[in-house]
């Protein structure tokens, strides 16, 4: 009887773990910092410059990683609100909603919905609730979806892990509402203050669109004086305006995307299980993926949703995950079709996150992703 020589196959399954850990490392230090230095990855993963370079180059390619900018647009006077639609009968085609959407550039994301309460979700920035009604009315009166009856629910979202990354069409609404602002009573700035301001918003949304581009380029573009765009990068950072440079992964190993609605039925029961549900979200991987890729909090009712991008059909096992989790009642759907906007798939340290803030008992080393490369 022939028996398999273990030992010879042990060296191969060792490099492949090897390599599993190298890519898994790469895609972290990317996620938390996309123009980290090839010297401060190189030292993370224990290889030399040019098989670093190499590595990196090769997720680029395999994962189609595009680099972006993660924006804090609480801090520029946004508030952010999900929005769920249920149609009452026939539901207009794929297209008509994509011109309906497109347009508002305040709409960061539009997803079409399958077997749950809702046939599409909506990610949306407003500057009040005034202002997201007037939204709401202009969509429902302006475009095809005034021949379509239906049901809005509007609620205020509370995002505790991931993003919804930002369009550009609407990074370019941030200096006409700096104008806006400029011209009211009371919040008048200087001239040099104003160029100032309007140099960030546009190293801003240059970053949107390529978060690696050289700074150079940007001074080269607008005729800003050399260095001009770098400081504004550093000025943003300092403010917190700009979290970080992050990736998006637009072909990652995701089949489908699962929308998990838990809505909160008994508060009391559910704050014994808060932590449960904390080490739930940032649970290890070793996946490519982060566990989810965005959760969050609405009030209408109060409801955790959460994106949880399906890669070996296992959402089997995450919703027995949570069937622990008392004093909630899960409802699930599934993500069909992006109309507008992105996701953002990735591979966040889950040592920064709120979650593991919130697990006082479990104290972990954290990594400085803060060196900033140029």
């Amino acid at each position: 009887m022939f028996v398999p020589n273990i030992r010879l196959s042990m060296p191969k399954k060792r490099l492949e773990i090897r390599d599993k850990e190298i890519e898994n490392k790469i895609l972290t230090i990317l996620s938390m910092n996309g123009r980290a230095p090839l010297s401060f990855i190189k030292d993370r993963i224990g290889l030399t410059k040019h098989p670093t370079y190499r590595r990196i180059k090769q997720l680029e390619e395999k994962y189609h990683i595009k680099y972006i900018a993660e924006i804090d647009v609480k801090k520029l006077g946004y508030l952010s609100f999900l929005v769920l639609i249920k149609f009452m009968g026939k539901i207009p085609i794929n297209d008509e909603l994509s011109d309906a959407f497109k347009y508002e550039p305040k709409i960061q994301a539009a997803f079409v919905l399958s077997g749950g309460d809702y046939h599409l979700m909506l990610s949306m920035y407003a500057e009040s609730e005034s202002d997201i009604n007037e939204i709401r009315r202009k969509l429902m009166r302006d475009t095809v979806l005034f021949d379509y009856p239906a049901e809005w629910y509007i609620t205020p979202f509370y995002d505790t892990y991931g993003f919804i990354p930002l369009r550009s069409e609407f990074i370019a609404t941030f200096k006409d509402r700096m104008k806006q602002k400029e011209s009211e009573p009371f919040n008048r700035s200087t001239e040099k203050q104003q160029q100032v301001m309007a140099r960030e918003f546009t190293v801003l949304k240059e970053l949107n669109d390529n978060g690696n581009i050289d700074f150079s380029e940007i001074d080269k573009k607008y005729g800003f004086d050399k260095g001009r765009s770098q400081y504004s990068y550093y000025k943003l950072l300092q403010k917190g305006i700009l979290k970080r440079i992050t990736i998006n992964m637009k072909k990652s190993e995701a089949k489908y995307v699962a929308v998990l609605f838990m809505k909160i039925t008994n508060y009391k029961k559910f704050q014994k299980s808060s932590k449960l549900m904390a080490k739930n979200i940032i649970k290890n991987t070793n996946k490519p993926l982060n566990r989810y890729v965005l959760v969050g909090d609405i009030w209408m009712p109060f409801t955790i949703v959460s994106l949880y991008p399906v890669i070996e059909n296992d959402i089997d096992i995450i919703t027995k995950e949570l069937s622990k989790i008392r004093g909630v009642e899960i409802k699930t759907a599934i993500l069909t079709k992006t109309l507008i906007g992105n996701l953002c798939y990735r591979r966040f340290d889950n040592t920064y996150t709120v979650q593991q803030k919130n697990l006082d008992e479990i104290k972990t080393e954290k990594v400085d992703y803060s060196k900033t490369g140029l």
